[in-house]
């Protein structure tokens, strides 16, 4: 291992020579290679750590939020649905925090569906968009089943439209 003030003469891509300074940190006191040149001008005087720590700005800070010109109330929209930015602070957290993904999001209708009932929903359950606009999210809009009926609804439709289709045809 290095001692302090040790010098490495480190060869850069381009060819050229670039003096490296086994140094400590002088906030943590953790040893590192330090550029010389950047050393002696008085910078890379603490490690990369304490720099983010001690200097660096607040994740809650100017720029979080309703502060950030990209704020969008916490909701985006894939593949029609529109998803809902859940926090610890949201007043229904309680019910819905066995519901939300791992980035933090719940897709509306189902929040909206849970915290009307006011329980979580299971897995199996399904709200089913009534108008078959995804993101019609209105609670009239809005119809709780479980996957064996939905599918069945959804099979009795196609049966009775391709019948439908059978019939026409045989008039032409």
């Amino acid at each position: 291992m290095p001692q302090l003030n040790d010098i490495l003469h480190k060869r850069r891509k381009n060819g050229k020579i670039q003096l490296m300074l086994w140094e400590a940190c002088e906030e943590c006191g953790k040893e590192r290679w330090v550029n010389k040149r950047r050393w002696e001008q008085g910078k890379q005087r603490i490690c990369h750590h304490c720099f983010i720590i001690n200097h660096s700005i607040p994740l809650q800070g100017t720029f979080y939020k309703d502060k950030n010109p990209n704020w969008k109330g916490g909701f985006k929209k894939t593949f029609g649905y529109i998803l809902k930015r859940v926090y610890t602070s949201d007043r229904n957290f309680a019910i819905i925090k066995t519901m939300v993904t791992s980035q933090e999001y719940i897709l509306l209708h189902r929040y909206i569906m849970a915290v009307v009932l006011g329980r979580p929903l299971s897995t199996k359950e399904i709200v089913h968009h009534l108008d078959g606009n995804r993101a019609n999210n209105k609670l009239k809009n809005l119809f709780l089943t479980n996957s064996h009926d939905h599918d069945l609804s959804y099979s009795g439709g196609y049966k009775q439209g391709f019948k439908d289709g059978i019939a026409y045809a045989s008039k032409l």
